[in-house]
């Protein structure tokens, strides 16, 4: 009973000033963001048709093995291993947001992002039927032989 007098008469008030608060403050925060009322479509991870490079699998390891120039100074302290990119495949196909997810070396990182980024506009994910900008992870192996 004293728990619940103490919950009404302390507690409830201060919840509903804290609501008050972020009520009124709201706008001026969405306003801060930049809201031309236009929002950019989302980016999905996983969708019911995953973007493709055109021609497949087999065309895109063609693509990076034709396209790749081993840097000469990883090349010359023996440096190798897999650089994983991300980008967003954009629904006209196109690549967009293109980062290093984890690196090997500065030459090695910057050559896989040029290779990534010079790539022609590639087949736009599907959910639901309609494309939608898709995440995608890629990773670029650098071997010596």
């Amino acid at each position: 009973m004293l728990r619940d007098v103490y919950f009404h008469t302390m507690v409830r008030p201060i919840a509903l000033r804290c609501w008050i608060f972020l009520l009124a403050s709201a706008p001026p925060l969405l306003a801060a963001q930049g809201g031309s009322g236009q929002e950019a479509p989302p980016v999905f991870s996983v969708v019911e048709e995953m973007p493709e490079f055109p021609g497949g699998q087999q065309a895109l390891n063609k693509y990076l093995v034709d396209h790749i120039n081993y840097p000469e100074i990883a090349r010359e302290e023996g440096i190798q291993g897999k650089v994983i990119l991300s980008f967003v495949v954009q629904e006209d196909g196109t690549l967009g947001e293109v980062q290093v997810r984890r690196g090997v070396h500065p030459s090695l990182d910057r050559e896989a992002m040029r290779v990534v980024q010079s790539m022609p506009p590639w087949i736009p994910g599907k959910n639901r039927g309609r494309v939608c900008r898709v995440q995608y992870n890629l990773p670029v192996n650098f071997v010596l032989q």
